[in-house]
């Protein structure tokens, strides 16, 4: 699918373009759509508009997914000749507003490799259990996937899917008794790291500026061009850097490392900011003070080593 600005599709892998992809504080990452050439990056407004008429596309953050591909076909015709599988369901709520269940499968052949595949997102009108076994049971039967092959099933723990009582496990559990819930591991650890950076100051308040930092260059085309006018009047390179969400998942430790590696780059774009007149010069200035604190830097090492070890 092409933007409709374009007879072609875009993809934005230059620092400059991918930095003016943010919405709502995320950004593409370059390796998406050098892996995914179906994959694009609408850059009107009014695209949205015109997209939610194709019912064989859907927009969740931004992008643009295109109709199905001959391989995700192929996949979807080798899942039912598996003996089990199990389920990974996860929603969240798209660009245009829309709640959408994203549901995987992970299934078993004869000879007891394991294959995980992604089936997509489903559009749900309601987030209560009722709906969400719906969709479920409805993506099953479209998959030509039988629940009693189904062997385990792993959500997040929100109550609605995980509860004991007339929620979405305790529904399914009754169709397939072998069906057992397991709380997602990732989100486990996530949380349970989470929890952790929140009961130690010295970290989580590290994580707060670091986000300020990188949000407040990144979300300036002019900041982002004074930042690699400096790399290139010192010679020294620049790297993209990574957004930071404080509680999504893979995205800590990345974050960190790229303002590790861009550190004297930063302070010095910071620097030379500081000039500018009102709200934006004298909020480089108080981030620049930040970083030119040896504790700041010095809880930058350790977190980062923290969250590579856990994501």
């Amino acid at each position: 699918m092409h933007c409709c600005n374009s007879s072609k599709p875009y993809h934005p892998v230059i620092d400059d373009e991918l930095a003016l992809t943010t919405i709502d504080k995320r950004s593409c990452q370059k390796w998406w759509f050098m892996d995914h050439s179906w994959l694009t990056f609408c850059k009107a407004s009014f695209c949205i508009k015109q997209i939610q008429s194709n019912s064989k596309s859907f927009i969740t953050d931004g992008f643009v997914i295109g109709r199905m591909q001959k391989q995700d076909l192929n996949i979807m015709n080798q899942i039912p000749k598996r003996k089990w599988f199990s389920l990974i369901c996860d929603e969240t709520c798209d660009e245009s507003t829309l709640e959408q269940l994203c549901v995987g499968i992970r299934s078993l052949n004869d000879n007891y490799e394991s294959f995980e595949d992604v089936l997509g997102p489903y559009e749900l009108s309601r987030q209560n259990a009722e709906t969400i076994v719906e969709v479920i049971f409805d993506i099953l039967t479209r998959c030509g996937l039988n629940i009693s092959a189904c062997r385990g099933r792993n959500y997040d723990g929100v109550s609605s899917t995980s509860g004991i009582y007339g929620d979405v496990s305790a529904l399914v559990l009754k169709k397939q008794s072998k069906a057992f819930f397991v709380h997602c591991n990732a989100h486990c650890l996530d949380l349970a790291v989470h929890d952790l950076t929140n009961e130690c100051p010295t970290i989580s308040n590290c994580i707060l500026f670091v986000k300020d930092i990188i949000d407040f260059v990144r979300r300036s085309p002019k900041r982002l061009a004074i930042l690699k006018e400096i790399s290139n009047q010192l010679s020294m390179p620049y790297s993209n850097l990574t957004s930071l969400c404080p509680t999504r998942w893979t995205m800590r430790a990345e974050s960190y490392n790229s303002l590790l590696i861009n550190y004297e780059l930063v302070q010095e774009a910071l620097y030379t900011l500081i000039e500018e007149k009102g709200g934006p010069g004298i909020r480089a200035n108080g981030l620049h003070e930040q970083m030119s604190k040896f504790y700041f830097f010095f809880r930058l090492k350790p977190g980062y080593l923290l969250f590579s070890a856990t994501e």
